[in-house]
Parts: C-alpha cells; sequence; structure tokens
C-alpha cells in the first residue's frame, strides 16, 4: 500500500483555524446572538449535534498536534493543541501529550494509561480518564 502524499504546508493549520474558529463562533452565537430555540424544537437538536460534531474536530486537532502534524512549527503546533484540548474539555495538553506517548509506547498494556483491565467498563473507565487528565 502506498503512503499518502503529506498535506500542502498550512493545511492543517488553516483545518484547525477552521475547526476552532467555527467552535467558538456557534457557542458564542448559540450562548449570546440568537434565542435559545427550546429542547422540544427540532432546531435545538441539530444545534447540539452541530456543536457535538465541532467537538469532535477540536479532539481531532489536539490528537493531531500530539503527533505534530498540525504544523511543523514545534511551539504553534502544542498552542494549537494546547486550544483545542482546553476548548474540548478543560484538558490539560501537556498531560494528554505525555500520557498519549506512552499509550502508543505500550498499548492496551499495563503501561498503558488509558488501558485499565482491572475497569473493563465503561463508566468507571470514562471517571478514571477524566480524573487522569
Amino acid at each position: 500500500m502506498a503512503r499518502p502524499l503529506p498535506a500542502p504546508p498550512g493545511v492543517g493549520l488553516l483545518v484547525a483555524a477552521l475547526v476552532v474558529g467555527a467552535w467558538v463562533t456557534h457557542l458564542g452565537w448559540l450562548l449570546f446572538g440568537a434565542a435559545a430555540p427550546a429542547l422540544s424544537e427540532p432546531r435545538a437538536w441539530l444545534h447540539l449535534a452541530g456543536q457535538a460534531w465541532l467537538c469532535t474536530g477540536l479532539f481531532i486537532t489536539a490528537h493531531d498536534a500530539m503527533h505534530g502534524t498540525v504544523t511543523p512549527v514545534r511551539w504553534l503546533n502544542h498552542a494549537v493543541g494546547a486550544a483545542a484540548c482546553f476548548l474540548f474539555a478543560g484538558f490539560s495538553y501537556r498531560m494528554l501529550l505525555r500520557n498519549h506517548h506512552l499509550h502508543h509506547a505500550a498499548p492496551a498494556s499495563d503501561g498503558d494509561p488509558d488501558y485499565l483491565a482491572h475497569r473493563p467498563r465503561f463508566w468507571p473507565w470514562f471517571f478514571a480518564f477524566l480524573w487522569r487528565y
């Protein structure tokens, strides 16, 4: 299988800026610009789904920054990752970065901070993840 060609310079940073910008704009519009729709209205659920989709984009942006693929400028890559982590859930980018590299060094083992064999169910794992990050 052939390796994909790298994206042209600046594309990762542009995509990250679009995701962060769309997230901030949509959230700001929902909170301050528009009359909030009642949850009984279908458009309210569309906005919730859209914001959730943008939150996923924030996490993907943070993940890409952890792998150094948002931009080759190291400090800028980490700044984008830190902003995306904070906006996503108030997480520490430094903790995520450290533990994410530990995760890749020993996936699904006792050395993997994201793998808890003694907590095989979702909620115990989820709360342990939130506590750790």
